[in-house]
Parts: C-alpha cells; sequence; structure tokens
C-alpha cells in the first residue's frame, strides 16, 4: 500500500545555518509521535579555505520521550570529508535556470563533484552537481539554479548526506552538528530537512 506523505520539514533551515568554526547546533526538536517512516536531507559545505584536523559531525538523534533531554540517542551519523575547499567569484550573470556556469578559474571542479553558491543572502545560497568542467571557461551543472547566483561565490568540497529513517519508535528527533571536533576547524553552512510517511492509503 502506498504512504501518505508529508511535505518537507525543515529541522535546519537554509539560511539559518551559517556555522562558525569550533561551534555546534542543536536543532529544535521534531514531535514524529504520529509518524511512520522519514527520509533525512542533510546538506553540508565549506564557506572558506581552512583545512580542518578533524570532520564535521551530522547527527539525527532520537528520543522515546515526549519532553525532557534524558533520553536523546543518536539514530544516524555522518562525517564529513576534512579535504581544504577551493572557492573562487563567479564571473558572469548567472540567472536562476542557468546550468553553464562562466567561470576564468576552474581549479578543485570535476564532474559528480558538488559545489556549494554562497549568496550574500545566505537563504538564497544552493547546492549543485557539476556534470562538465571546460577548464579555465565555464562549467556545467546538471540542474538548473533555483535562485540567481551573480556575484555569489562557490566552493568545492560539498556534500549531500541521506538516510532513511524507522520513526516509529520515537517521539521526538532532532538535527545536531559539531562544528568543534578538532583544534582547527572550518566556517560551514548547512541545512536539514525531514520527509515523512505518516500511515498507509
Amino acid at each position: 500500500m502506498p504512504y501518505v506523505k508529508a511535505p518537507q520539514t525543515d529541522l535546519i533551515a537554509n539560511g539559518t545555518s551559517v556555522l562558525a568554526n569550533a561551534t555546534h547546533v542543536q536543532a529544535t526538536p521534531l514531535n514524529v509521535a504520529t509518524m511512520l517512516e522519514g527520509w533525512v536531507i542533510f546538506d553540508f559545505a565549506p564557506v572558506d579555505t581552512t583545512t580542518p584536523n578533524q570532520p564535521t559531525e551530522l547527527r539525527i538523534e532520537g528520543s522515546n520521550q515526549a519532553s525532557g533531554n534524558e533520553f536523546w540517542r543518536t539514530v544516524q551519523t555522518y562525517t564529513t570529508r576534512v579535504t581544504q575547499s577551493v572557492t573562487s567569484a563567479v564571473d558572469g550573470t548567472e540567472n536562476a535556470g542557468s546550468t553553464l556556469i562562466e567561470e576564468a578559474t576552474t581549479t578543485g571542479l570535476f564532474s559528480t563533484g558538488i559545489i556549494y553558491f554562497s549568496n550574500t543572502t545566505p537563504a538564497n545560497s544552493e547546492w549543485a552537481e557539476v556534470i562538465d568542467v571546460n577548464t579555465n571557461v565555464d562549467f556545467t551543472i546538471k540542474d538548473g539554479l533555483t535562485r540567481a547566483q551573480t556575484g555569489s561565490s562557490w566552493f568545492t568540497q560539498a556534500e549531500h548526506w541521506t538516510r532513511w529513517i524507522n520513526l516509529a519508535p520515537l517521539l521526538r528527533i532532532r538535527a545536531v552538528v559539531f562544528n568543534n571536533r578538532g583544534s582547527t576547524n572550518r566556517n560551514i553552512h548547512v541545512r536539514c530537512g525531514l520527509v515523512t510517511a505518516t500511515d498507509f492509503t
């Protein structure tokens, strides 16, 4: 039988997710008492070129209690790469829908690599997958830009992480990001969403 699906809920919203080095964030818990299963979507991006000596940890925690903090436990966890990010300002006028990005510097870009367009308005930033690189001329992304990125900068070493989670035993979940695991850390942007199934039709 097909699921009854709910629209995505932001556990960490884009634009509220600028996380400085040597810090961590615990998102507001979400009540999942009536939800059966969920698909967690985590997006991560470095926004400077520091090479950290420890990865950032992205974590989903669950609790079988409706309130209180004693029973939070790790449900899923992921650690990011520690490779130094390469960055450059976008050269041309990049309107929403654009797939060909003009760029005189393509160092660090490769096909299937995930990049992050860091917009001067954080909520307008976005992730994209590179599918072709024309060295020091332009590069192509798989899907058109959701928002105009003229004047933005792109960063390499961005990542996507997804997991399917059984929510039936849980009453609450929350997203937690540890960007303070090492003695050298970097500034990052993250967002986290959850798509849930609440019943069968």
